[in-house]
């Protein structure tokens, strides 16, 4: 292998490792996302637990 088929097998190699580097970027991107929805969805469970919880302690009062 000569000098320069070695400085392009480098070339590819940097290439290769530049392109997982944006993949994982975007990936990661992507799970953000997803976990921030998943977030917010568990945030509105959470307050609809409290609402019932709410209600069952009026009822079990007699409030309502």
């Amino acid at each position: 292998m000569d000098k320069l088929d070695e400085q392009e097998a480098v070339r590819e190699y940097v290439d290769a490792i530049e392109n997982n580097i944006e993949y994982f970027k975007e990936w990661c991107a992507i799970y953000k996302t997803q976990k921030d929805i998943a977030q917010s969805k568990v945030s509105q469970l959470e307050m609809k637990v409290l609402q019932l919880q709410e209600i069952i302690r009026q009822y079990q009062n007699g409030t309502i």
